[in-house]
């Protein structure tokens, strides 16, 4: 009986090694296909294309319109997910620099500064990542988002000691 137990356990943990095996092929070829994609949309985020989209509304975005901001963090958690943290933080740097163009609190700011935080901290600049990290849950607080600000505070203080 125990050695039917064991071929048992040696047979699944063969069929789980061959499944982590085809999802690791699987998210290199998806890693694979999305790179042009990225390439476009760094490049079209670095003003390097040309940008004919107009918003649903009707009216081209400027560069330097919030909505290019909230865009601009998309593309960087695509970034984050692959493991580019260097291009993450640059196209973060862009859309922080968008957000701080206009006055007061933006759709979407306290996010960014959320995600630029743990890009810094991916990145190895602690102190940096929890300066912005404070800045994200600030933010947050002054949209009366406490819920919000609470798992940053808690990621702050993680990294404190």
């Amino acid at each position: 009986m125990f050695a039917n137990i064991t071929n048992a356990s040696l047979g699944a943990t063969a069929q789980l090694d061959e499944s982590v095996k085809v999802s690791a092929e699987a998210v290199a070829k998806a890693a694979a296909l999305e790179r042009p994609a990225l390439e476009a949309a760094a490049q079209l985020s670095h003003g390097q294309l040309s940008w004919t989209g107009r918003a649903s509304w009707g009216g081209p975005h400027r560069p330097e319109h919030s909505d290019v901001a909230q865009s601009l963090e998309n593309l960087a958690i695509t970034y984050i997910e692959v493991r580019e943290y260097a291009r993450a933080r640059v196209v973060l740097e862009r859309a922080i620099a968008i957000f701080d163009a206009h006055d007061g609190l933006q759709f979407g700011e306290s996010e960014t500064r959320s995600w630029y935080a743990k890009v810094l901290a991916a990145s190895g600049d602690e102190r940096a990542a929890r300066a912005r990290a404070t800045a994200a849950a600030d933010g947050y607080r002054e949209a009366g988002d406490e819920a919000l600000a609470a798992p940053i505070l808690v990621w702050i203080e993680a990294r404190a000691g």
